[in-house]
């Protein structure tokens, strides 16, 4: 699986890309050779982005009860914005947040340089506070014990209100997976076969869903290393009731991505269900995934993909205003 800040030690560098004046025109652009270049452009620069459009999404996305799943929550940064834009009375910055998990790991100094995110979250400019009286709900997904274990002392310190769930998510919740062992911290978990991995327990976004009696999920956030085609199968039937009403994911070059084609996949599991996704540019550029384009690209970059409007909910949180 947030603004996903958590990727480098030195921000990527941001080369400059055309931003669109509004969503709306995106939504509008023609599927054209032009249209295919300019967002593949910003696409190949997406692996650590701005977020800028989570200012315009914010005022539709709050509501009175919120839940978030975040797949692959690692640190718990992602959990912590959520928290800041949403939770009622909620004060913890990712810069305290970030004083507790050095409190936690400070025995052991190596991993020092994994605790701001590769994405430099620790450093990120708090969201602001929208709803200010949501009640929020936390499912956190790690795949390593290490983190496991980090998350559940700073969701313990902080009072955080929700679950971390120590499991692989995946296509199937059948049997077991077995991850590669990490220092607490790291981001550098893959799986792995049974003689070098730890036993993890397998699980599927739709059976949390279920598990935890989530009716409408408000963030689904999505970071596996790789994994995130097999979620996002596992997923199909909450995405396809549109349940999930913001699904964030990251596309790859490394595991399932080798194999899974991006573009069928965005077609499959979310575009024909109702989803519009875009690319979320290192410099604050949104293009939309066109259809017919060729993203085939598979290097580490970043998609936000909301649901369609519904007769419920008019206003579209795939069209924000400006």
């Amino acid at each position: 699986m947030a603004v996903d800040r958590r990727r480098s030690p030195t921000p990527p560098p941001r080369a400059a890309v055309a931003t669109p004046p509004t969503c709306s025109v995106l939504l509008a652009m023609p599927t054209a050779a032009s249209g295919c270049a300019w967002t593949l452009e910003v696409a190949k620069q997406s692996n650590c982005p701005a977020g800028a459009w989570r200012d315009r999404v914010l005022p539709l996305l709050g509501r009175s009860r919120m839940h978030a799943m975040i797949i692959g929550a690692n640190k718990g940064y992602n959990a912590n914005e959520f928290l800041t834009a949403f939770q009622e009375g909620w004060n913890v910055s990712n810069q305290l947040w970030a004083s507790a998990l050095q409190q936690q790991v400070r025995v052991d100094r190596k991993i020092g340089r994994y605790l701001c995110g590769i994405c430099l979250a620790c450093r990120a400019t708090p969201m602001r506070n929208v709803v200010g009286t949501a009640r929020v709900s936390i499912v956190a997904v790690e795949l390593t014990r290490s983190n496991v274990r980090l998350l559940e002392t700073l969701f313990a310190r902080f009072h955080v209100p929700g679950q971390v769930l120590h499991a692989a998510a995946g296509s199937t919740a059948w049997g077991t997976a077995y991850a590669s062992s990490v220092q607490p911290g790291e981001e550098t978990a893959r799986l792995t076969d049974p003689i070098s991995g730890e036993p993890t327990p397998e699980v599927t976004v739709d059976q949390l869903m279920e598990r935890f009696g989530v009716a409408t999920l408000d963030s689904l956030q999505i970071d596996t290393e790789g994994n995130d085609a097999a979620v996002l199968q596992g997923a199909r039937q909450t995405l396809s009731q549109l349940r999930a009403r913001v699904v964030e994911f990251e596309y790859h070059g490394i595991g399932a991505w080798r194999t899974i084609p991006l573009n069928a996949t965005v077609q499959q599991l979310l575009e024909d269900f109702g989803y519009r996704c875009f690319w979320q540019g290192n410099s604050g550029a949104l293009a939309p995934f066109i259809r017919g384009c060729d993203y085939e690209f598979r290097k580490w970059s970043n998609l936000v993909c909301p649901a369609a409007p519904t007769p419920e909910q008019p206003q579209s949180l795939s069209s924000p205003n400006p």
